[in-house]
């Protein structure tokens, strides 16, 4: 029997992979799946709580604030947003950090965000760096933050320092 006389007894595809059941590759993938017991799970989305509402919602306050009050201007490395250098709002104390210490709302907190550039050409951006323990050291804004972070939430200063 030659391939151009298969076709796929459940679609009609001239595509088939499987001569024995005369299927093409959805159909027999479905085959499988339901030989060894595997159904496709639908995906459930989480709907997010009251708490990490208000948290959202204060969070994009504050940028709207940050944007309309701040220059535009990395505190990292002191470069101006232009056509190639973005910047991104960076927290100084990591949002899953504050949600650890049990201060969620430090999220919002305007002293806890700043600018930072993303990569571009090739430089590595300062928001990158403030993520990574062993570059923090060389931003501009390393002294400045550790004092903030020394401010708002002691416990967790080794971290960061």
């Amino acid at each position: 029997m030659s391939n151009k006389n298969l076709i796929c007894k459940v679609c009609g595809s001239s595509y088939v992979v499987n001569k024995t059941y005369k299927l093409c590759y959805k159909h027999n993938k479905d085959r499988l799946n339901s030989r060894s017991g595997k159904k496709k799970k639908k995906k459930t989305i989480r709907k997010k709580s009251d708490k990490q509402k208000l948290i959202d919602r204060e969070y994009k306050s504050v940028l709207r604030k940050i944007d309309y009050t701040r220059k535009k201007i990395c505190s990292g490395c002191g470069k101006k947003e232009s056509a190639i250098i973005k910047l991104s709002h960076s927290h100084i104390i990591s949002r899953s950090d504050c949600k650890r210490i049990g201060r969620p709302e430090l999220i919002y907190d305007e002293r806890n965000i700043t600018y930072h550039c993303l990569d571009w050409l090739d430089h590595e951006g300062c928001h990158k760096k403030w993520e990574n323990p062993k570059k923090r050291k060389t931003l501009l804004d390393y002294e400045r933050n550790i004092k903030i972070i020394e401010e708002l939430a002691p416990e967790i200063l080794w971290k960061y320092s």
